[in-house]
């Protein structure tokens, strides 16, 4: 392969060329494009764990030598380097920093770059990757010059030993009846190997199936295209995939439709301004999108058949899992600005929309509780800012109540026009926005105080209790429910309602004498237990009444149940009639 002529190459194709070799070289390496205020970093190589410590090859387009001027130009990218190295606030770090240009330095220019080095005082190693190391990075992609040079004959030549090497596929096809599996292997790999020969950017892989094969995103999968030659025939499916991380800078897949919004339901609608302003994913059907037109690498592309189309829009497997997380509190405040719950979120950005806005995911600590952050930068017409709540209530369900509690009280403030006031991790900076909370709160304020109960049972009874699936029905339980239970293991010994009761009493005259004569001094304690079978069948209360006003018993027949042993009366209930409940937690 002859040498590539480096000083009559365009400036521009020198720069892309060894920007895309280094990326192909380091798969996860990143190019920061000019445009977006470089800091002076170029090609950045992740050298361990983290994308942000990196060594950085400041990519120069100089063949022919070094002037003044060039050397002003190379001072300048070193300065800005080290100010971007040296800033708290950068996301970037850098290990080591490359001069990369395809010539070979002299001693004494070797020598200038060192003392200026020196007189800048870098915080990292400066090196040279020069002409020598440049060629050794093409050698080991040579598509790379075949794709942006493109050799005249010698491209020709190699593109035809390709396709003389295809002849035993060929071969194979004129005589399927003799045809077996393990004869086309070596065929099929041939294929596959010069297919993926002359695209620097893209690796492609077929397969061909009799039914319609599962599509699943993978990191690195740009398009999968599925073609048939007849209704018949089986399904012959292409899969294009990157093979380095920023493939699709140097090599974009432009594409084009035509959506009619007139036509969307009030659904899809939303769902298509949202995608427009956020980046959310985006799914359309039927006749609201036509014209499919991609220029998918490969030939893949081009227009996409008429007929029922599906478009599906949203961000790329895996664009955004470098995004940082952070953390947020937010509180929720009744109209006179007092605080009726608070809870911290993590969030991480999972969209950007066409118009500026961007889309936010997140969960509290113990994902009890998602949430959707959709922001709209302010502009001259002013910013926005809207929430999404998810209760995730499966995940309560056998919780201890004291652990979901927070959740519950923030989920039943979540509405009755309570105002949202986000704030810093940790709460000592608010956000002068808030935003307004309309509609019924996804938990009614009857569960959270039913929960509430159950935490203060638990606490007093030294026992966890979980969460139970029908909280609704504890909620709505009548007669001695939680609340009156919980008042009464905290030691409030409330009172309650006494309706008609039957009192037993041992079979025996002095028994019934005692009875009588307690009720006629108008006060009458008798033990109560309480079964809760919601909260496991194991789980009683005993408790004591205490009965006090005008009382009246009225003896009752035995009956065949309890047979003599034990005799009953009945109180008749008067307006007089109190009751008062105390736990016994030694019964």
């Amino acid at each position: 392969m002859t040498a590539i002529p480096w000083t009559v190459v365009d400036p521009d194709t020198i720069e892309r060329m060894i920007a895309v070799g280094l990326c192909r070289r380091y798969q996860h390496a990143r190019r920061i494009k000019p445009s977006q205020g470089d800091g002076g970093l170029d090609v950045l190589v992740p050298p361990g764990q983290s994308s942000f410590h990196a060594e950085n090859y400041q990519v120069k387009k100089f063949a022919d030598g070094l002037n003044d001027s060039r050397k002003n130009q190379i001072k300048k990218s070193l300065k800005t380097a080290i100010a971007t190295h040296q800033d708290t606030t950068s996301r970037y770090t850098i290990s080591k920093w490359y001069l990369t240009l395809p010539m070979e330095l002299t001693r004494e220019q070797e020598t200038w770059l060192a003392d200026l080095a020196a007189e800048l005082k870098a915080p990292f190693p400066v090196e040279i990757f020069g002409l020598t190391q440049i060629e050794e990075l093409l050698l080991e992609s040579p598509n790379i010059r075949e794709y942006y040079l493109g050799d005249g004959m010698e491209k020709v030549r190699e593109i035809l030993n390709q396709m003389n090497s295809l002849t035993g596929l060929h071969n194979l096809t004129t005589d399927p009846t003799r045809i077996e599996p393990g004869d086309a292997a070596s065929t099929l790999a041939d294929l596959h190997k010069h297919i993926n020969a002359a695209d620097p950017h893209f690796s492609y892989d077929y397969q061909v199936t009799t039914d319609l094969p599962d599509m699943n995103p993978r990191n690195g999968l740009v398009a999968s295209v599925i073609a048939r030659t007849s209704p018949e025939a089986p399904h012959v499916t292409w899969h294009v995939s990157t093979k380095y991380d920023t493939a699709l800078e140097d090599r974009p897949i432009p594409g084009s439709y035509n959506v009619y919004p007139e036509r969307m339901t009030r659904e899809q609608r939303e769902a298509w301004e949202r995608w427009r302003d956020y980046g959310t994913p985006l799914t359309l059907e039927g006749d609201v999108v036509d014209k499919l037109t991609i220029d998918l690498p490969g030939g893949l592309g081009g227009d996409l058949p008429a007929g029922d189309a599906v478009l599906r829009i949203g961000p790329a497997f895996g664009e955004f899992d470098d995004e940082p997380t952070g953390r947020s509190l937010w509180s929720i405040e009744d109209t006179d600005g007092t605080v009726l719950a608070e809870r911290l979120f993590s969030l991480r950005r999972t969209g950007r929309g066409i118009t500026g806005g961007q889309h936010s995911q997140g969960a509290d600590a113990e994902g009890y509780i998602g949430v959707d952050l959709y922001m709209m930068p302010k502009t001259p017409a002013g910013g926005s800012m809207t929430v999404k709540l998810e209760v995730r209530g499966d995940r309560w369900v056998g919780e201890p109540v004291q652990r979901v509690l927070p959740a519950l009280r923030f989920c039943a403030a979540w509405g009755n026009n309570n105002l949202l006031r986000p704030k810093d991790e940790f709460g000592l900076r608010a956000a002068e926005q808030t935003i307004e909370l309309t509609g019924d709160p996804p938990v009614p304020p009857g569960v959270v105080a039913a929960v509430e109960d159950l935490a203060r049972i638990s606490t007093a009874a030294k026992r966890p209790i979980a969460l139970p699936e029908q909280m609704q029905a504890l909620a709505d339980q009548k007669g001695v429910g939680l609340c009156i239970i919980a008042d009464a293991v905290a030691g409030l010994e409330p009172e309650v309602g006494i309706g008609e009761l039957v009192v037993w009493h041992e079979d025996n005259p002095a028994a019934l004498d005692d009875l009588m004569a307690r009720a006629e001094a108008g006060k009458l304690v008798v033990p109560w237990t309480i079964p809760f079978p919601l909260l496991g069948d194991d789980y009683a209360f005993a408790f004591s009444l205490e009965i006090t006003g005008d009382i009246e018993l009225v003896p009752v027949e035995p009956s065949s149940v309890h047979e003599q042993a034990r005799k009953a009366v009945r109180l008749i209930p008067a307006a007089t009639i109190r009751g008062r409940l105390r736990w016994d937690p030694q019964a």
